[in-house]
């Protein structure tokens, strides 16, 4: 249920968040959602003080204003923005997710020797599932 929330809330926000705009966004609703709902979630995403909570029913989908009261979302919207220019300067990007270097290595380390070579380490924790590396910079360096 908790992974439902999250992935509708996700694909509601890079939804709103290619247009500039109040009006363009209305102009463009989200998909399986009506005019009415779609007009009040822009009116209060696009408010200072306001959140958009977002809960999930078997029936359908309902919406609640949330009223946050310190500019909390002014605070979110900032940091989301820093973190997106800083994610966009990344040249080179792991696959590890939120596992440490240290962890990796103790699993992949070899039974026998308790040892793993720091260039295999870098290749596993550098490409894909099927093998292709994440980029041509990660694939540079080794």
């Amino acid at each position: 249920m908790n992974t439902a929330y999250r992935t509708h809330k996700n694909r509601m926000f890079q939804h709103y968040s290619v247009f500039n705009s109040k009006e363009e966004a209305l102009e463009h609703p989200y998909p399986d959602m009506n005019k009415e709902e779609w007009t009040r979630v822009v009116i209060y995403s696009r408010a200072r003080n306001f959140r958009l909570n977002i809960f999930i029913r078997p029936e359908r989908l309902f919406y609640f204003i949330i009223n946050c009261g310190n500019n909390c979302k002014c605070t979110m919207q900032r940091r989301s923005a820093i973190n997106k220019e800083n994610r966009a300067k990344l040249k080179i990007v792991h696959t590890s997710g939120a596992r440490s270097f240290q962890r990796a290595r103790a699993l992949l380390k070899n039974p026998e020797s308790d040892e793993i070579s720091p260039a295999l380490l870098y290749k596993k924790t550098h490409t894909n599932k099927d093998g292709m590396w994440t980029s041509e910079d990660a694939r540079k360096i080794l």
